[in-house]
């Protein structure tokens, strides 16, 4: 049999390829066809970069309650009780209550006159936190935890993942606190004083005291290159909320009884292996087994996680992460951005490797495929798109609908990566008798696109060929592809 792969160019050799290139062999002609149909469609269709985001800062969306809420509803009662309850806590702090005081004065700007229902209950939540006892947290932290809540009730899309790999839960956290302020108040209040929390499936699950208790630990000397910014205990501790919410549903789907004997998110001190201090845990074996390699990040529908932690029964799809989603276009992208109106902000997954996000302050980050940013509203009169980024930061910035339909999709084609994956799944044998063979012609196939672009194809020819691909490419040739591990990557993988 005639090796598809003993054609292979090596780097550094210049040679175009045409599908009626006549010393190959059949197979490696069905390559090299996938491969022109790769340039010509994929390709061609590259839009010229913008300038870079212009650095915004409002976060309002009182617009949010206006159907819904009873106007007439006042929070002067819940206000005075915890004004005084802040006044005795902070009594020795004086920043610290001016401080709480302009969140809460910028809360209800925030929600209007609309949002009074959801204000009043808020307070309530924060008023119970702090004067309730818990063997979980010190005062001290619990105090600081309770301003966090209102800070993150004011400024509901500015939360910060830290050093976590949690971008979906950050967004989600964003999107809770916008909508849902007093529900997202209600579930850290539970948490921080009982350890538990209660979702809307009547699920009781429970938050380990050291993913509570535990800080965030000091940034690394290359976290600080990438650019990363330390995250408050109160958005940590809602983070891990919205990680086992994910987890309490995913272990009832797979038939265990209770909510907490399967996979659980735990956060302790960062170790060698683990610089995050972020865990996966799967409970369901004894002795418990730490499965954290194979469950960086989220990873089951960002919908349903939300739907079990608020009683908005009025939501829509608001992931834009698949091609279904964004439409086959951009215009049909457009479209779907100004439909949904009314529903922001939005949790929206995006290639690292694109600009801008894979020039946000660092480098790729803590991703190397998927990243969710919170997209805050669009302007159909001007095309323009504003969103915060949870992984550096959380300034509000813009970016064309253009370009974060780019930036989602990265000009990929599926059709053609699919006939570039068949190729490979269809020799698979051969692959494992000449691996190195099979690095040359990967190395070939990825160098044909953006720079930007290399990595995520190379994950989509992974997935959609069923196989692991990445192992075949030397360093030196991920090196010269740009695609080189990072430090996160070369510590747990990709």
């Amino acid at each position: 049999m005639v090796n598809p792969f003993e054609n292979a160019v090596h780097p550094g050799e210049q040679r175009s390829f045409t599908p009626d290139d006549r010393s190959l062999s059949h197979s490696a002609s069905i390559q090299h066809e996938a491969l022109a149909l790769w340039q010509q469609a994929a390709l061609s269709g590259r839009r010229e970069r913008l300038s870079e985001p212009t650095h915004i800062d409002t976060g309002n969306h009182a617009e949010l309650f206006g159907s819904r809420a009873d106007k007439s509803v006042s929070a002067e009662t819940n206000r005075d009780k915890l004004m005084e309850s802040a006044a005795r806590h902070f009594k020795n702090d004086p920043e610290k209550l001016l401080a709480f005081k302009h969140d809460m004065s910028a809360f209800e700007d925030r929600m209007g006159k609309a949002g009074a229902v959801d204000v009043q209950k808020t307070y309530a939540e924060v008023q119970r936190l702090l004067d309730s006892p818990s063997k979980i947290v010190k005062e001290a932290e619990r105090v600081s935890i309770a301003s966090d809540i209102i800070h993150r009730a004011a400024f509901s899309t500015q939360s910060n993942q830290g050093m976590s790999n949690d971008c979906v839960a950050a967004s989600l956290e964003n999107r809770l606190y916008s909508r849902s302020p007093a529900e997202a108040a209600k579930l850290v209040t539970d948490t921080v004083l009982t350890g538990r929390f209660t979702d809307t499936a009547g699920r009781v699950v429970t938050v380990s005291h050291a993913t509570i208790a535990n800080s965030d630990g000091e940034l690394t000397a290359d976290a600080k290159k990438l650019g990363l910014e330390p995250r408050s205990q109160g958005d940590r501790i809602m983070q891990a909320i919205i990680r086992n919410e994910e987890y309490a549903a995913m272990n009832s789907v797979d038939g265990v009884n209770a909510a907490n004997n399967g996979l659980k998110y735990e956060i302790g001190k960062p170790t060698k292996d683990n610089p995050t201090g972020e865990f996966v845990r799967d409970y369901s074996e004894r002795p418990p087994v730490d499965v954290s390699i194979s469950h960086m990040g989220m990873q089951a529908d960002s919908n349903a996680v939300y739907s079990g932690l608020s009683s908005k029964t009025n939501e829509r799809d608001f992931e834009f992460s698949d091609p279904e989603s964004t439409g086959p276009n951009v215009a049909a992208f457009k479209h779907k951005l100004e439909s949904m109106q009314g529903q922001y902000p939005l949790v929206v997954v995006v290639n690292p490797n694109e600009e801008p996000f894979a020039s946000a302050p660092g480098t790729r980050g803590l991703s190397d495929l998927n990243h969710a940013i919170t997209v805050e509203g669009y302007d159909p009169n001007t095309g323009m798109v504003r969103y915060r980024n949870s992984n550096f930061g959380s300034r509000e910035q813009t970016i064309s609908a253009d370009k974060l339909f780019d930036g989602m999709r990265a000009n990929l084609d599926d059709s053609v990566v699919a006939a570039v994956a068949k190729v490979f799944k269809e020799h698979k044998a051969e692959i494992d008798q000449h691996p190195e063979r099979m690095g040359t012609v990967l190395y070939n196939i990825l160098n044909q696109a953006e720079v930007a672009q290399r990595l995520q194809l190379l994950k989509r020819l992974e997935i959609v060929a069923g196989m692991k691909l990445e192992h075949y490419l030397s360093r030196e040739q991920e090196r010269e592809l740009g695609i080189a591990p990072t430090f996160f990557e070369s510590i747990f993988g990709r």
